[in-house]
């Protein structure tokens, strides 16, 4: 069987991102006094995976590549970069839809609210980070793609 795997389509993560974007807008909305405040550090993880998964994405390329002696990959590690690659756009892109609806109600309440100045600008760092992690997302699914064989006639 042989089933080629898709390209992520930038359509489905716009589709994801305006979708949790409004979910996260009316949700907060509606709770927001009810929410706990937020840390400067709950958005850094998302970060920290992008960052990951950028190195890891170049160094599988050189692999795939077999440039500067490095090792054939495992077919396996390929597969499973691959469904990494994919879950990591799809969340980055829900997380950033997530983080900008709940930026875009505080930002309509900094002058009303105490607390809506500081979370607007964990808000605005927690979707950037968010779409660091599907850039990366997309990036590493990028670097899984192995190069056509010039000498195959399909």
């Amino acid at each position: 069987m042989n089933r080629e795997v898709k390209a992520t389509a930038p359509s489905t993560l716009l589709a994801l991102f305006v979708g949790a974007g409004v979910i996260g807008h009316v949700l907060v909305r509606q709770w927001y006094g009810e929410i706990p405040p937020l840390n400067w550090y709950m958005p850094i993880w998302a970060g920290v995976l992008a960052l990951a998964e950028a190195v890891f994405g170049l160094r599988l390329k050189d692999r795939i590549l077999r440039r500067r002696d490095a090792e054939p990959i495992e077919p396996i590690v390929a597969a499973r970069a691959v469904a990494l690659a994919k879950a990591s756009a799809y969340v980055g892109a829900v997380l950033a839809g997530a983080w900008t609806g709940f930026a875009a109600y505080t930002a309509g309440e900094w002058g009303f609210l105490a607390s809506a100045g500081r979370d607007t600008v964990i808000c605005i760092l927690g979707a950037v980070l968010a779409a660091a992690l599907a850039a990366a997302g997309l990036w590493l699914e990028h670097c899984c793609r192995v190069p056509r064989d010039p000498n195959d006639p399909g």
